[in-house]
């Protein structure tokens, strides 16, 4: 997080001093919960989120994925 420059609540941008000067400049968005994500698709019909787990690695993992008609 030392690269990163926090924008607003949940948005982040990755700063000058990012060892990787392809993201310099990018941004990262980390809604808090699924209604907040699907605040983000407006325009798109039949939104749904759902989510997958694991831990058949030594981390755990949990993401989220949307789906969704234009």
């Amino acid at each position: 997080m030392g690269y990163t420059d926090f924008v607003e609540p949940g948005l982040v941008k990755f700063n000058d001093s990012h060892p990787n000067k392809r993201l310099v400049g990018c941004s990262l968005l980390s809604p808090p919960d699924k209604d907040a994500l699907l605040k983000l698709f407006p325009s798109f019909k039949d939104v749904r989120v759902f989510t997958t787990e694991s831990n058949q690695t030594p981390l755990f993992e949990s993401w989220w994925y949307v789906t969704g008609r234009k």
